[in-house]
């Protein structure tokens, strides 16, 4: 279904490396205006009214895009099961602190036995048997509900892997150490699928054009150099003709 992670010689021991946990306070307006995007991406493929909605986000990571579903009016519901990351989600917005969950999905009292919006962002990729997963979690969804994730395209490894050494990103590494699965645009279609799935849409977006992301990825360095990159991404879509974006999936049960 989907590709191993080729650094299988890495033991990780939580579900995050820890250089991805950005402790860096003065990025923060930065990951916000990322969780905007990423809000834009997924009002724009789910075609739900936002305000009525039961949303549940598996991998809540830093608390940003919780931030936004709550701020929009819906009853959100996160689970975010790396303690480190939890942590610095309620010491930096302590009102999140009844609305994310520590733990795993199966191990922690959900408020709500359906939702209408299950979300997963950058969070598949990290989880063993995955498609056994997403096959559990159709029991969290309503009759009408939707899945949408996003997880990395590493369809041309080699070259996002040479790529990521040049930039030092994940300190080397062709992958993030804690990826244990590896997707493009088929595997994923193939995920879903096999857990019982009906894709809506599978599509890329692009990352390298993206220059807040890049700003994150590259942790504030050669930032005047970074934002004339990230133009030329940005209205060339280059790194979407080659396969170096990231995916986002939208999909319903059946």
């Amino acid at each position: 279904m989907m590709f191993q992670n080729p650094s299988d010689n890495l033991v990780v021991s939580n579900a995050y490396a820890a250089e991805m946990i950005d402790k860096d306070q003065s990025r923060e307006g930065i990951h916000f205006s990322i969780s905007r995007t990423t809000m834009g991406r997924i009002l724009s493929v789910i075609h739900k009214p936002i305000g009525s909605l039961r949303v549940l986000e598996i991998g809540a990571g830093a608390g940003c895009l919780a931030s936004r579903f709550v701020e929009s009016g819906v009853e959100y519901t996160g689970v975010e099961p790396s303690k480190e990351l939890y942590r610095q989600i309620i010491a930096g917005k302590p009102y999140l602190e009844k609305r994310v969950l520590n733990g795993h999905i199966d191990a922690v009292p959900l408020p709500q036995k359906k939702y209408d919006l299950l979300v997963m962002i950058d969070t598949l990729e990290h989880i063993p048997n995955p498609v056994e997963y997403l096959r559990k979690l159709k029991s969290f969804l309503s009759n009408d509900g939707v899945m949408y994730i996003e997880v990395p395209n590493e369809a041309l490894l080699s070259l996002k892997g040479a790529m990521r050494r040049v930039l030092n990103v994940y300190s080397g590494y062709i992958t993030h150490p804690g990826h244990v699965n590896l997707f493009n645009a088929n595997t994923l279609h193939m995920a879903l699928s096999g857990a019982g799935y009906r894709a809506i849409s599978v599509s890329q977006y692009s990352v390298f054009g993206d220059y807040n992301r890049m700003q994150v990825a590259l942790k504030g360095r050669w930032a005047a150099g970074c934002k004339i990159a990230c133009t030329i991404f940005k209205y060339s879509k280059i790194d979407l003709l080659m396969q170096q974006g990231n995916l986002s999936a939208c999909a319903k049960c059946g």
